[in-house]
């Protein structure tokens, strides 16, 4: 399994137990450092036009996409897992949740979900206790 967001690997998974729960994250993600430096053409003092007008729609909440990705075992009924964001007093809220089914078994299950800025924990579960393998 694994949680990206735009591209950006946030958590991955390994094997584990009866559960697995990930070191917090921040959103949004902070961009390490191009090694590399990039290069920008010089400003038009020409002004562009358009032939049709443009509309602009401002969301009220800025939110930042993750997806979440499970590739399932033979044991897809006894996977889930849910992505919590971490208040201020230490109570975590789910704000989602995935219990797979035995339609899942062996497929590559991919949910994506626009979360507010904040922190956030992902915890996968296996009610066996084998784990993902």
């Amino acid at each position: 399994y694994n949680v990206t967001s735009y591209g950006a690997l946030i958590v991955e998974g390994k094997r584990f137990g009866r559960l697995e729960k990930t070191s917090s994250f921040s959103l949004p993600l902070t961009p390490a450092p191009s090694a590399t430096p990039s290069e920008s053409s010089a400003p038009s003092m020409s002004p562009s036009s358009s032939a049709r007008p443009s509309a602009s729609f401002s969301p009220t909440e800025t939110c930042y996409w993750i997806d979440v990705s499970v590739l399932f075992d033979y044991g897809s009924h006894e996977t889930s897992w849910d992505v919590q964001r971490i208040n201020d007093v230490g109570d975590n809220i789910v704000v989602k949740t995935y219990q797979g089914t035995n339609n899942d078994k062996l497929t590559l299950q991919k949910i994506s979900m626009c979360l507010e800025e904040g922190q956030y924990e992902f915890t996968i579960y296996d009610s066996y206790g084998d784990g993902l393998y």
